[in-house]
């Protein structure tokens, strides 16, 4: 069994990470677990441009 654990805030180190820590160590050790900040990514919203059918990349 696989978990993704998502912290969608801005910031990495504040209370909602701070949880998110404490589910991924308590989860048994044979689940693997993943956290990911998506603040750490830039994240854009789809223009619906339909450039990513042909291009296989995000439109600019």
């Amino acid at each position: 069994m696989r978990i993704l654990l998502l912290n969608w805030s801005p910031k990495n180190y504040g209370a909602t990470q701070e949880i998110l820590k404490t589910l991924q160590e308590a989860a048994p050790k044979e689940v693997q677990t993943e956290l990911l900040c998506l603040g750490d990514f830039e994240l854009k919203h789809c223009k619906g441009c339909k450039a990513c059918y042909t291009t296989k990349k995000m439109c600019a």
